[in-house]
Parts: structure tokens; sequence; C-alpha cells
């Protein structure tokens, strides 16, 4: 009897207390309450908006309700209570946990924006650009924290481990099977997964050679493959594309105007940047329009966990920069810069004005008046030069919980020129005035939304104006009879809509595809005329359209193999026609240390600029923009295929990329009069290897760079024969160092490539017979870009003093210097030539005289700026 009670209580506990076990993986949480009901016989009240969205990742065997509640309920915040048996009440949890401190790396330096995630759910915070954090969370069982950093291991930690201790320090990871992630060129720079792709985090960079701002246009013109030949922000080449066929976006928003003072700085403010993703070769079929590279910018995509902003001035402009949230869930952020060249005129602005002015006799002098001596001829001088520049942009950003992101961007940029000169000395008078101005404004709008682990959707819409006035006359007259007279003008206005939707859908961690629909409506005016006494050519024209796109894109990732296929398919209502774009890029890591990348594909513009051949080169004279339509201007079409091979380890990085570029149906503009219309259609081939040998030791890196190009353009109504590109120097050497040592930061660049190409002069021939008895020369040119300039050579240098750059404080003054051209080499940019009387013996000669037109020369320049982090 006494054994049979026995058997009777261990049933009882046996079965009084039941075993639950399950294996969930991203399961909704509400699901998973209605197996544990379902089940196990067991009753769960709680507010069905608590576990909305909710979803946990658990694994138990045999163990009680109780302990299995725990385990599900570890990372939701969530806690549980036992009403009575078999009765349980899901609340929320009343303890909290709340954990501040900093992620640094192996050398003490502190990781801006590193991220903590509490394991398995989406809450978490991110630590500051010093790399401080404070992450709050309620659990009544203590969770696990996943710290994570670009370039950097994973690392996890419990929550009773990090409040213990917590400063965590992460190790360098610069390679993460399937992709690579390298750093690039210096801190703050990594390649992407794709096949010549950059990511650059401005924050983290530290010093640019020859600049005293983090102006991302200036950095991308160190790296192998990218030049600008003018050395302005406006002519960036990317591996033997002009500077119209890139894509630049600030925030979704298409940027039509990079640059103020004529391309001498970026119309973007550098400060304002959080990330830029760089592409030199075929990039996502999401983008399209341009085909060459991609520049693709992006402000904060977070609501900012408290203020941080700065304020600086240098020899150009004064800035300032302004981030802060409302509330939890909204967040705003402005900048403004504004010149003040027009209160005082610094060295560096002199510098920026010899070398954009140095054709147009727009020089220096102030507004005045020369009188002569008594009882001589009147002889008067007088100039007035007005030039601003100002740019704005503004952002809110809303997020109401995980799930959802809404950010609405605007952006404003202006130049504006106004100048006048007259030179009068007696009878004789000589006046030249040009009138430029340039606004862009845009607003664009980015919505997210996670529908659950799997998928997630893209809204973007922008609407972009850009409107451009150019006016240029210069006459001479002598005796009250004119004796040359020149105009020039140029008018363009762009009208720009965008709406896309995208769709991303991870099937699981090997594949992921993407597909969308996309449409752009183009409103472009453009007017280009060229009067020279007798001579005149223009072109206008006004065409709209609207351009429909799908994209697809196809993500296989598994080992150590990478594969991505993709499409995209517009119709242009401009032609009627419907162009296909394939993509394809493909990645294999051989081992840790060595990856083969290649990549392949098509993209075509609708949109481009004109280039001018034969350009008079007055200096300000920028192209303008114009749609391809069913007559004058074709379709531009682009083929693009690369091959690389990275190697790294220990601090080494070596790279060599090989590519092949075409571009089809480019247009210019040649002032010739035998062109009635002034337009010329015609190709270009790019050809290029770029290399890149670079050491990192702790916190010095060393590069050196070398590139070869080759851009040939076919335009047979301006040449029997194929030329070399205007812009094109075919081999270019890069030698850079950056160097961060204590409250110092350092780098320097020096640059030698070949001269630039030009047309030389032939002779000077008898044009026909006399009219009126007074002979007519014309110059006669060589090939077309046949001969080069001596070899380019500039050293930059860029040094920054931190004075206030304490960890445990928020703000820090900055002080830094520039000298852009160290020594003052005098590189040529181009060469023009002019017919001029010359009297030798008595004889009157026609002779043919050159004027050059130089690189910039020596820059100084100095920033303060005051940071709150």
């Amino acid at each position: 009897m006494r054994y049979l009670l026995v058997l009777l209580l261990m049933l009882v506990v046996k079965f009084g207390s039941a075993q639950v076990s399950g294996n969930y993986t991203n399961a909704s949480l509400e699901s998973v309450l209605d197996d544990l009901e379902k089940e196990h016989s067991i009753k769960l009240a709680y507010d069905p908006k608590l576990v909305e969205a909710v979803t946990i990742t658990a694994n138990f065997t045999n163990v009680s309700v109780d302990e299995a509640l725990k385990i599900i309920l570890k990372n939701t915040e969530l806690t549980f209570a036992k009403v009575k048996r078999n009765y349980y009440s899901i609340q929320p949890s009343s303890v909290e946990w709340k954990i501040s401190g900093t992620i640094r790396d192996a050398d003490g330096n502190p990781i801006p924006y590193a991220k903590l995630r509490i394991l398995n759910s989406r809450k978490g915070a991110y630590c500051d650009y010093n790399g401080n954090y404070t992450l709050k969370y309620k659990s009544d069982n203590p969770p696990t924290v996943e710290i994570s950093a670009l370039g950097y291991k994973k690392q996890r930690i419990s929550a009773v481990s990090l409040k213990q201790s917590s400063n965590v320090e992460l190790d360098i990871d610069l390679i993460d099977y399937p992709e690579v992630v390298v750093e690039y060129l210096t801190e703050g720079m990594f390649t992407g997964d794709e096949a010549s792709a950059l990511s650059i985090e401005p924050d983290k960079l530290g010093s640019v050679p020859g600049t005293t701002e983090s102006d991302i246009f200036q950095l991308v013109q160190t790296v192998p493959g990218i030049n600008s030949a003018s050395a302005t922000v406006n002519e960036i080449q990317i591996r033997g594309g002009t500077a119209d066929q890139n894509q630049l976006l600030w925030d979704g928003i298409p940027v039509y105007q990079p640059g103020h003072f004529n391309g001498m700085i970026s119309s973007i403010n550098p400060n304002i940047i959080d990330r830029a993703d760089l592409y030199r070769g075929v990039y996502d079929p999401y983008y399209g329009g341009r085909a060459s590279g991609l520049i693709d910018l992006h402000s904060i995509e977070r609501v900012p966990t408290k203020m941080i902003g700065s304020a600086g001035v240098n020899f150009l402009q004064s800035d300032l920069y302004l981030a802060t949230p409302v509330t939890e869930k909204l967040g705003v952020m402005v900048s403004g810069r504004r010149s003040f060249l027009n209160i005082w005129p610094s060295p560096t602005y002199n510098s920026y004005a010899n070398r954009v002015y140095q054709e147009t006799a727009i020089g220096l002098s102030d507004e005045g008046v020369v009188e002569g001596e008594p009882g001589e001829t009147s002889t008067q001088f007088q100039t007035v030069n007005n030039f601003v520049y100002q740019d704005l942009n503004a952002k809110v950003i809303y997020q109401p919980n995980e799930n959802n992101y809404l950010s609405i961007s605007g952006i404003f940029a202006n130049n504006e020129l106004n100048y006048f000169t007259e030179f009068v000395d007696g009878n004789d008078r000589e006046s030249l005035s040009n009138v430029v101005s340039s606004t862009s404004r845009g607003i664009g709008l980015k919505y997210e939304h996670t529908w659950n682990e799997k998928w997630a959707s893209l809204v973007e819409m922008s609407a972009t104006n850009y409107d451009y006035n150019f006016d240029l006359s210069y006459f001479e007259l002598f005796d009250d009879s004119v004796s040359f007279d020149e105009q020039q003008a140029k008018s363009n206005f762009i009208s720009h809509i965008d709406v896309k939707l995208n769709t991303t859908y991870e099937l699981d961690s090997s594949n992921t595809f993407d597909f969308g629909y996309q449409m752009t409506r183009h409103q472009v005016d453009y007017g280009i005329s060229f009067n020279e006494e007798v001579d005149s050519v223009s072109s206008v024209g006004s065409n709209a359209a609207v351009i429909h796109s799908v994209n697809g894109n196809y993500i296989w990732s598994k080992s150590k193999w990478l594969l991505k296929a993709g499409v995209r398919g517009s119709f242009f209502t401009g032609d009627d026609q419907f162009y296909l774009e394939p993509r394809v890029h493909a990645q294999y890591n051989l081992n840790k240390s060595w990856t083969i990348k290649s990549a392949f594909g098509m993209q075509h513009q609708f949109v481009s600029q004109i280039d001018q051949l034969d350009d008079i080169e007055l200096g300000l004279a920028n192209r303008v923009w114009v749609m391809a339509d069913t007559s004058e201007i074709p379709v531009v079409r682009g083929f693009i295929g690369d091959f690389g091979i990275v190697f790294y380890k220990k601090g080494w990085l070596v790279e060599v990329e090989g590519y092949a570029k075409e571009l089809l149906n480019i247009v210019s503009f040649s002032d010739n009069p035998t062109f009635s219309s002034g337009l010329l259609r015609g190709d270009a081939l790019s050809l290029g290897v770029d290399v890149l040998v670079k050491k990192r030791w702790k916190n010095f890196r060393s590069w050196i760079s070398y590139s070869y190009s080759r851009v040939d353009y076919t335009f047979l109504d301006f040449s029997e024969e194929s030329f070399v590109a205007p812009f094109n120097q075919p081999h270019m050497f890069r030698w850079g160092n950056s160097l961060k040592w204590r409250n110092f930061e350092f780098s320097a660049a020096l640059k030698i490539a070949t001269g630039m190409p030009y047309t030389a002069l032939g002779e000077v021939a008898l044009l026909g017979d006399p009219v009126d008895g007074i002979d007519a020369y014309e110059i006669q040119y060589q090939s077309a870009y046949s001969s080069r300039f001596s070899p380019f050579h500039q050293l930059d240098v860029t040094i920054f003093y931190n004075i206030l750059n304490n960890p445990d404080k928020r703000w820090n003054l900055k002080m830094g210097a520039s000298c852009y051209n160290v020594y003052n080499k005098l590189n040529i940019l181009s060469r023009r030539y002019e017919l001029e009387e010359v009297e030798e013996n008595g004889d009157i000669e026609i002779r043919a005289f050159a004027i050059d037109k130089y690189f910039l020369g020596i820059t100084p320049n100095a920033v303060i700026r005051l940071e709150l982090k």
C-alpha cells in the first residue's frame, strides 16, 4: 500500500507540471503563445498591442511552462505573472537595464556609430562620433547584446557582463565572407562587395590633402581611375566618362549643379554627408539614367539621440550644421553655407579667381576710375565684380517604430556673378560684361517599411529644378568704329520628377530578390548662341518626356561566392523606344587574403550635357543639359566591363582592376560656322587599368597608385580621324600619406600625370582674295588634340589640430590649414591662338600667338571649427 501511494504521488508530480518543448526561429510571438495555449491547456492573457510585430527565436526541450515563458520572453521587454494554476498574464517588464560606455578599437581609438543590438530583437542603440553609447532596455532576464561596426568583428556579451565592464574593445576584421570589406586609401573609406565600389564616411576621414573640408568631390579625385582634368568638382571623369555621365544624388535627389564658384568647391555641404557610396563601374539596376559612374550621398538616416552640430569659417565661407531630436521619434537637420567674398577677397579667393577668370579679363581690381593728367587724353578704367554663392539643406526624420522610417529632405544652391569692366582712352573703348546665375532647388521623400524578417519596401519621390543663365559680351571700339564684337549666351532649365517603388524579399540567407518600378519626367530647355563679328552659330531646344522603368536584381551569396544578376528596362516616350540594360557582378574569395571580382553592364542616358570641342574658353562658359529627341540628340548608350583582383593581409592592400567602356551617341557643340546647328555626334572608347598598393601601420597610412587610361573620340564631322578626348591624361601616378598623432592630423598627396592634350598651331594662311584691298587670314591647325603640354605635377598638404578633443566632453574645437599646389607649379590647362599684326623693319606681318590657361596655382586656406558631438 505504501509503494502504491508513492507511485501515485510521482504520477501527480509528473503530470501536474507539464513538460514543454519548442524550436522557433524568427517566429511571431503571438503565434508562439497560441501554440502554448493549444498544446498545453494553459491560458495566456495579454494586450494584443504588446505582442504586435514582435518576433522571437527560442529553443527549449522538456522544461516547465514557467521556464519556457522565461526563454520565450527573454529579449522582448515583456515578462509574465502566474495568476493561478495554468493561468498566466503577459505584461511589460519593470526591470530596466541602463548601461553607458565606450566602444574602441585595439589601439584605443573610439569607433564612431558602432551598433549595439539586443540579440534576436530590433532593440538597441548607436554610438556617437566618439564611440559613446547609452543602452536602455527592460527585461526581467539579462539580455544578450551584439556589438558590431563596419570593418570589425562582431561581439556578443551578456548585459550583466556589459554592466560590469561597459567599455568594449572590438577586433578589426577587414575581410568578412562572402563579401569583402577592406579599408581603402584611408580611415573612413572601404571597398564594397561590388567590383569598383567604395563606401565613404566623412566623419571618420580626418584631413583631406589640399583642402580644409572633408569634401567628397575632392576626395574621390584621389581614387585610382577617377580624375578631374580641370581640377574642379564640375569635371569629375570616372574611367573615361565625362562628368555629366555620372549620376549624382543627395538623399535620392538628383544634383545638376555639383559645384560653386565654377566648380572650385562642392555645392553639397560636407558636414551633412553621413555616408557616400561610389561606383566606378557597373552598379545596381535600381539606379539608371546615366552612362558612367555613380556618387550616392546620404545624410543621417536615423533620429539623432541628442543634439549634434558644427560651425566653421575658412577663407571662403562660413557654415553651420545642426541635427537634433524633437521627440524620441522625430528629428530635424539643417545646414547652410554662404561666401563672404564680396566683403573680403581673401588670398584663397584671389587664387581661385585667377584660375577661373584668367581669360575673361575679370580681374581682382576694386571698383574705381583712373583719370589722365591735365592736358593729356582722358583715360578711365573701372571694374565692378560682385560674386556670391550659398547653399541650404534641411531634413525631417520620423521613425514611429522599428518597421517604419520616413524622411523629407530639401536642397537649395545658388551662384550669382555680375561683372563689368571698361577701359576708355579718348575715342577708344574696350569693355566686357558677364552675368552668370545658377540655382538648384530640390525636395525628396523617402519611406521604408519592413513587413517582416523577409519583406521590406521602399518608396522614394523627388522633384528638382535647375536654372542656369550665362551672358557675355565683349567689344572693342577704335575711333568711334567697332573693330571687334563678340557675344556668347547660354541658358538652361531642367525640371526633374522621380517616383520610385522597390521591394526586397530575402528568401533565405543565400538568396535575395529586389524588384521595382520607377517613373521619371524630364523637361529640358536650352539655348546656345555664339556671335563673332559676321559669324553666328546657335542651337535651341525644348523637350519633355517620361521614362517608365522596371528593375530587378537577384543576389546569391554562399560560401566564397557572391553573384548579382539584374536587369533594368526603360520605355522612353521621347522616341517611343524600349531600352534593356542587363547587369552582372560576380565575386569569388580564393581565401582570406585574395578576392577576384568581375562585372559587365549596359547603361543608357536620356539627359546629357553638350561639350564644346573648340570652345573659345572664356572661363565661365559652362555646359548645358539637353534631352534626347528623335532628330539631333540621340540616347547615349554605355557598355561597361571590368575585372579586378584584391589582396589584403597584415595592413597591406593591393588592388588591380582593368576596364573597358564604350559610349555611343555623345553630343558636342562646335562654334565653327561650318556646322549650321552647331551640334556634333560621336562615340568614345575608354580602356584602362588601375593599380593601388597601400600599407597601414596603426595610425599611419601610405599608398601609391598608378592609372593608365586611353580615351579616344570619334566625331567624323569634326575630324576624319579619331583623336584623344580633350581631358585624357593617359598616365597618372599618385602618392598619398595620412597620419594621426595625438591631437594632430596630417595628410599629403603628390600627383604626377601626363600633360593635357591640345590642338597645336599649323600655320597662318591667307584666306582667298583681298576684300576691299585688305587681306584676310585664318589659323590652320594640326590634327585635333595631337600635341601635349609638359607633364603635370603638384603637391597638396593639410594639417589639423584638435584643441578640445576630450572623449569625456561633447565639445571639440579644431583648427586647420591647407595648401594646394605647395610649390606653385604652373601646369598648363589649355591653349588657344589669336592673330595679331606685328611690325618688323617697316613691314606689317600677321602672326599667331598662343594664350595659355593654367591650373590652380598655390592656394592656402585655413579653418576654425567648433563641433558638438
